[in-house]
């Protein structure tokens, strides 16, 4: 997808990959999913189009218990840290149906987002 590959990665970047990502997802659907429909609605003989779908990893970000969702309540907290982020997100994105969230093996003090660039 649209996410890019740079040493370190910051939260602004992440933001414009998230946003860059939303679009292009809106546009997948409409383009892709929308007007093929249409076509098959009409009867028209059109070969569907295969596209990769983003939503799982858009969900993991974005969803009710994502990053930024876990993010959010992370600072809500008095006593949040980095630590306790980093465990909530361990503890709740382990198993997300994306599986694009990884704990690297080296560096327990960071994560992960496997995604397409």
């Amino acid at each position: 997808f649209g996410f890019e590959h740079v040493k370190v990665n910051s939260f602004e970047q992440l933001c414009i990959n998230l946003a860059n990502e939303a679009l292009q997802s809106h546009y997948n659907k409409c383009v892709f999913e929308q007007d093929m429909a249409e076509y098959h609605a009409e009867g028209l003989d059109v070969d569907d189009v295969v596209f990769v779908d983003n939503q799982p990893t858009m969900d993991l970000l974005t969803g009710r218990l994502g990053v930024f969702n876990l993010l959010d309540n992370e600072c809500i907290l008095q006593h949040g840290t980095d630590a306790t982020f980093l465990a909530s997100m361990q503890s709740e994105l382990r198993n997300h149906r994306s599986k694009a969230f990884v704990q690297p093996r080296l560096g327990r003090d960071s994560f992960a987002i496997r995604h397409y660039a």
